[in-house]
């Protein structure tokens, strides 16, 4: 909104951190059974990057805690399934292999893989909302043999006419706005539409509380990997309130000329961003608004 900027900068300094920003439950899930199971064995690969967080990675790393990037490049006898699941061909690699498996797959994704079954065994057409590339949308894609179509967009889906019996499901971690779009179009399309909201609630949460913060700052700063999907959708949902919006996955990226004008900031992050960290970023921006403060007339 035109002047917005400038009328908020001229109020007095104001911080607000999102009360759901950083590690969600089934995060925080995976990462207790990657230490209990790496306490006890030694050494422990899991399946990709427990999350999408370098930093928690690299941690993770020196605890003993390593990714491999496949079951084929796994070199421990145990490994770890992370939170976005395996697809069902990846399992049988690894139980050939002879490898012993911890399941951390978070249990709202498992939910979306039997959703998913189910619809297929009915007989509906399954669409997926969400990423393609994505590792929880690969693994669902292996759970339905590759039996679904996966729509990313709203153009995507406008494409998509004449369908029969379709079954739908989402990627968790999409903004509500995105999938409630994308189903209402698919569901135009279609001669009979049934719907699994497969969206996760926590996700659902964090979404909800920075599109307010959003609402009453200027500048929203979300804490996060860009390689995760649920702190890029923080991100769009707070731009799409009206606030300028800045991804920051290093403290060090917070500097007096991001912050600039502004004196009304939020900060929130995503499920896999880790709460000390959110903090460091918070004393940051408090320390540079306390600097900008002493230095005007």
């Amino acid at each position: 909104m035109p002047g917005r900027e400038p009328e908020r900068a001229a109020r007095e300094p104001l911080i607000i951190v999102g009360k759901y920003a950083g590690f969600c439950w089934g995060v925080e899930r995976a990462i207790k059974m990657a230490r209990e199971t790496a306490a006890r064995e030694g050494r422990l690969n899991t399946i990709g990057p427990l999350v999408h967080n370098e930093g928690v990675v690299r941690e993770l790393a020196s605890e003993g805690i390593e990714p491999a990037d496949s079951v084929a490049a796994v070199t421990t006898p145990v490994a770890l399934i992370r939170t976005h699941g395996l697809p069902p061909a990846a399992l049988r690699e690894a139980e050939q292999r002879g490898l012993q498996l911890v399941d951390a797959t978070c249990p709202t994704v498992a939910t979306v893989q039997r959703r998913a079954r189910q619809l297929v065994e009915e007989g509906y057409d399954l669409y997926i909302v969400g990423q393609a590339r994505h590792p929880e949308i690969v693994a669902l894609l292996g759970c339905v043999e590759g039996r679904a179509t996966v729509v990313e967009t709203p153009e995507e889906a406008e494409r998509l006419t004449g369908l029969g019996r379709i079954g739908i499901v989402g990627q968790t971690t999409l903004p509500a706005s995105t999938f409630k779009h994308i189903v209402s179009i698919l569901s135009s399309h279609a001669q009979e539409a049934k719907v699994f909201d497969t969206l996760c609630r926590a996700a659902l949460a964090n979404q909800a509380e920075a599109e307010q913060i959003a609402r009453r700052v200027d500048l929203v700063l979300v804490i996060g990997s860009p390689q995760s999907a649920n702190t890029r959708h923080l991100a769009q949902v707070a731009e799409a309130a009206g606030a300028k919006v800045a991804l920051v996955a290093d403290p060090n990226e917070v500097t007096a000329q991001l912050i600039g004008p502004y004196r009304r900031i939020g900060i929130t992050g995503g499920a896999s961003t880790p709460k000390p960290l959110i903090r460091e970023v918070e004393a940051r921006v408090r320390r540079l608004l306390q600097e900008a403060g002493a230095r005007s007339p």
